[in-house]
């Protein structure tokens, strides 16, 4: 249907019905799962290449929109405001059970906005439930380091409820339907061995378009765990990967169906950043950007930040020019003066990159602006003249703008005098 819908409006763009291309962009977007993407890798390049076409057409609209969200009973509880160089809200929690009502008063432009909902109990009845399911997914660490992609071994498991008023210990032919989130892709040499061993697994496999793995079994036991594993390779990284379902149902009912949620990518709380063969690992959230010319920051507060056992580094930057690469933004910067220093370090002058996340839209850095940054250890490669310095702006990171002596306005003088004093403490005193 998506892809249908997406050739439809391809030719409805031809045409240059601009309005009625416009309700049919909505009905897409609103087709998209959590995070950008659909439910597979056709729908979605032949959809983002309509998107893509369309917002050409609409370039010239600006982008000027104050987005409020509100609970209807409760209240406002958070405004975003969005322009062409801030066109990426960050993700709140509504935490108040109630219904979200989205306003855009007399804005400028168009907007979409994505609501999840996270489920703490995810099976199905235990009495409607003829199986007890278990599924586990782990970093194949020998295939991981020989592949340019995450390779992951998925294991699902199944046992059956015996009934005891029937007789039936075992069950007959049944169904094992693993969803795999975007991003995902099934083995499926794996698959056929399953399948064409002497201990034939499963009978039957298939790969729907929509990335369910369906495989078939002749039986499943009732006094131990039938237990199927294949591995599954990341071929491209998701924003906000959704969860994925291991569904098993007899093969004629399937109306009774056993369902768990399962996390593909494990309780992942880090990223890779990697140069080369050499890779740290960094938060996923994002660094902490301080407002501008907050006087009410003491230099007790910088002093208990910069001195935490994690912090590695305290330097004074400016930025040269920035570069997005793939998921992250990497910062060329200048490091000015150096006040705290970590195991590895760059000298005073030198080149230095700093990386963020692209998601991470709060921290916008300039070129030809200065910044005050601590953070963690720098991920280092080469020696000598071709050594690189390379420091994650993630979750452990404090970042601040240092006025330039020129900046004229009110309180940038005593803002510049409060940061002066406190990196003049640090460097003499130290932690």
């Amino acid at each position: 249907m998506v892809e249908t819908t997406a050739y439809v409006l391809l030719s409805i763009l031809l045409k240059g019905d601009h309005n009625y291309a416009k309700s049919v962009m909505k009905w897409l977007t609103e087709e998209q799962r959590f995070g950008g993407g659909f439910y597979s890798t056709q729908d979605t390049v032949i959809a983002l290449e309509c998107l893509t076409e369309y917002s050409i057409l609409i370039k010239r609209l600006t982008l000027d929109m104050n987005v409020k969200a509100s609970y209807k009973f409760q209240g406002d509880f958070h405004t975003y405001r969005l322009t062409h160089h801030n066109y990426i809200g960050r993700p709140v929690d509504a935490s108040v059970k109630d219904n979200i009502d989205i306003h855009t008063g007399s804005s400028t432009g168009t907007a979409a906005v994505t609501l999840r909902s996270v489920y703490y109990v995810s099976s199905v009845s235990e009495d409607t439930c003829d199986f007890q399911l278990k599924i586990d997914v782990t970093l194949d660490e020998e295939k991981y380091y020989l592949s340019f992609n995450e390779v992951r071994l998925l294991v699902a498991c199944a046992k059956y409820k015996p009934r005891r008023r029937t007789g039936q210990f075992s069950s007959p032919h049944a169904v094992i339907d693993v969803s795999l989130p975007n991003g995902l892709e099934a083995n499926e040499e794996d698959l056929s061995l399953l399948s064409n061993s002497v201990d034939q697994l499963i009978s039957k496999y298939e790969i729907t378009p929509d990335g369910h793995v369906v495989m078939q079994v002749d039986s499943i036991p009732g006094n131990e765990f039938l237990c199927v594993g294949f591995r599954i390779t990341e071929i491209y990284r998701v924003g906000v990967p959704s969860p994925g379902t291991f569904s098993v149902y007899d093969y004629h009912e399937p109306d009774k169906k056993c369902t768990i949620f399962y996390n593909a990518y494990g309780e992942e709380s880090l990223v890779k950043l990697c140069e080369g063969s050499e890779c740290r690992c960094m938060e996923a959230e994002c660094g902490h950007m301080q407002p501008r010319l907050d006087t009410s920051i003491t230099l007790d507060t910088r002093k208990e930040a910069a001195c935490r056992d994690n912090i590695a580094y305290v330097y004074k930057v400016v930025i040269k020019s920035s570069k997005e690469e793939g998921s992250f933004v990497r910062y060329q910067a200048v490091l000015l003066e150096p006040y705290k220093l970590g195991v590895t370090f760059a000298e005073k002058n030198t080149e230095i990159i700093l990386i963020k996340k692209s998601s991470c839209t709060d921290i916008q850095l300039n070129p030809k602006e200065n910044y005050l940054i601590m953070g963690k250890e720098a991920l280092k490669t080469g020696e000598g003249a071709s050594a690189k310095y390379q420091y994650p702006l993630d979750d452990l990171t404090w970042i601040e703008w240092w006025p330039l002596p020129n900046t004229a306005c009110d309180s940038c003088q005593t803002f510049r005098e409060s940061l002066d004093e406190f990196v003049d403490d640090l460097f003499l005193s130290g932690c």
